[in-house]
């Protein structure tokens, strides 16, 4: 009896740990995200299954080899030094580079390291990495917009100023000393009364 008992147990039990299991990598595989467990040589121990769909080399081929290798060159020091600090003052960092994918397309990330040297189960650091460059080439349009507003704003030939909902200037453009002889340092803060 005490065996059928066991046997029941551990059936329940394997069966709530495979259920278990394919949660986790379900939620891994569905992710737009994806995670890399490095160990202190460089070299990737765990690449979570979005990795494959999002960058599109086969994981097989990735596991043992250089975690900097798709780096851009512009960034790989930046990403190593980053890395090396990592492993020695163990304090989670969070930073942006650039990676090649498998159509040797350059996309921005974002990835947050987290040191679990210490932790048996995982030894290794851990990085959790987002694709933004939809929000890079987004942050483009918006910096050469801001520069083609701040050269008309430069060149207006009017005097352009804003306020605040106090009444206090909080912007004019350049022509006021052309206008009035103040500077813009001088009008700047100032009650437009």
């Amino acid at each position: 009896i005490s065996m059928i008992f066991y046997n029941v147990v551990m059936q329940r039990s394997r069966r709530l740990v495979r259920k278990q299991n394919d949660y986790y990598n379900k939620l891994l595989d569905r992710s737009e995200d994806f995670i890399f467990v490095v160990g202190i040589d460089g070299l990737s121990k765990y690449i979570s299954p979005s990795y494959e769909r999002r960058i599109g080399r086969e994981i097989s081929a990735r596991i043992n080899k250089s975690a900097f290798e798709f780096i851009h060159p512009d960034d790989i020091d930046f990403v190593k030094q980053e890395f090396n600090n990592l492993v020695i003052d163990k304090k989670p960092r969070n930073i942006d580079f650039r990676m090649q994918n498998a159509y040797n397309e350059w996309i921005s990330v974002y990835a947050y390291g987290q040191n679990l040297i210490d932790d048996p189960l995982i030894n290794g650091i851990v990085v959790n990495f987002w694709d933004i460059t939809q929000r890079k080439k987004n942050e483009e349009i918006i910096r050469k917009s801001e520069l083609k507003f701040r050269q008309l704003f430069n060149a207006f030939p009017d005097v352009y100023f804003q306020l605040n909902n106090k009444g206090v200037i909080t912007d004019v453009s350049p022509s006021i000393f052309k206008i009035t002889g103040y500077t813009r340092e001088e009008v700047l803060g100032v009650s437009s009364k």
